[in-house]
């Protein structure tokens, strides 16, 4: 039988995005094979009002600023020494560098950081130090802490797990609220992140194909102010404003993903966010550049359609297919979401078991080092 983990999961996320879906789902699917979890978190979390509501012991710390920063490291100590927690999992850099030093001068028996975004920027490396051993959310992403040096033993990767999501049936709200007919075909997209190269790329793909189908819409989310104005010049300066329509932030995006009929994101050279992957268990079609996760979860010509980051005119080639071809969208559409059913390849049953077999090994390992240092001692 497997052993029983008490683990501890730290945010500092105030929103409600894809990092935060993945960590709420692996509450849910790691409680579901027995292992008991809590959660830190600052008051106005979207994850801890959803995680408290959902029966888990949540603990509110605010995290930001020097003088929430210097109680936040009491109140964290307080609970780690109440909790006897067998895994501390982190969920950014700078919750592992507030968190890691805590744990590791309590001498906890894991330290786990799991790194959701992918960037340019060189990975950071602080390992032995703040977190024994990183979980990467796909192999592109594992790839590259291997190649800054990582051991393949102290970085694995998780892809992202989700339950299937029913498709809605009835006609979105957001539809509703925009002005969007009924009978209209939506692309859209929402941004986790701050990828307005992206958006950018998306718009100028779409304009030939709206000019060519009336009924086609264009709804981007997540925008700033600043981007939302230099995109709402652009609709307005190619005449299609009334058709190109914006979701102000904040915006979670289970109640977002059901007035799309195709998703689609266009990043240059890193994936700024994983609601994609949230669009394909929804059952909508994705169409997305060869960046960094992507092709991992969108299978080109089966689930959606994977294209070049530099090839524009395919972009825009395999988007119209979709909006012209009904059955074509509902086929891929049915495709994605059996990879995210009860023991697909994306379920969340799928990313629970292997997290609990790192967990497991990694500890098991860490016990087996500790018994030889132990040992050595002893003969020295």
């Amino acid at each position: 039988m497997t052993s029983r983990l008490r683990i501890l999961h730290v945010s500092s996320a105030i929103g409600f995005g894809g990092v935060e879906l993945r960590i709420l789902n692996e509450l849910l699917a790691m409680r579901a094979r027995g292992h008991l979890l809590q959660v830190i978190c600052p008051a106005k979390s979207e994850l801890g009002r959803r995680a408290q509501h959902s029966g888990f012991t949540t603990h509110h710390v605010e995290m930001t600023g020097w003088i929430a920063s210097a109680s936040a490291l009491m109140k964290i100590r307080a609970v780690m020494r109440g909790g006897a927690f067998d895994v501390i999992n982190t969920h950014s850099v700078a919750d592992d560098l507030r968190i890691g030093l805590i744990a590791r001068l309590m001498k906890r028996r894991l330290i786990v950081r799991t790194q959701h975004r992918e960037g340019r920027q060189r990975v950071f490396n602080a390992l032995g130090v703040t977190s024994d051993h990183v979980i990467t959310v796909s192999e592109c992403q594992r790839q590259r802490f291997l190649q800054s040096g990582f051991s393949a033993h102290h970085v694995q990767a998780v892809p992202t797990g989700l339950d299937v999501q029913c498709p809605n049936q009835q006609p979105s709200a957001v539809r509703h609220a925009l002005g969007i007919p009924s009978g209209a075909i939506v692309v859209g997209c929402l941004a986790d992140d701050r990828d307005m190269q992206g958006f950018r790329i998306l718009l100028e793909a779409m304009c030939p194909l709206m000019e060519c189908h009336q009924d086609v819409h264009l709804l981007l989310a997540g925008l700033d102010e600043l981007q939302q104005c230099n995109l709402t010049r652009r609709a307005f300066d190619i005449g299609l404003k009334s058709r190109i329509h914006f979701v102000d932030r904040p915006v979670y995006s289970d109640k977002l993903l059901g007035a799309f009929d195709i998703y689609a994101v266009a990043p240059e050279s890193c994936v700024a966010g994983s609601t994609f992957v949230e669009a394909s268990a929804h059952g909508v079609p994705v169409v997305g550049t060869a960046v960094g996760c992507i092709p991992e979860v969108i299978e080109n010509g089966v689930s959606g359609y994977v294209v070049l980051p530099s090839d524009r005119l395919i972009l825009r080639s395999v988007i119209g297919k979709l909006i012209e071809d009904g059955e074509l969208r509902r086929r891929f559409g049915i495709a994605g979401r059996q990879k995210f059913e009860p023991h697909g390849k994306f379920s969340s049953i799928r990313m629970a078991e292997a997290l609990e077999s790192l967990y497991l090994g990694w500890l098991r390992a860490s016990q087996a080092e500790e018994q030889a240092c132990g040992i050595h001692a002893r003969h020295r």
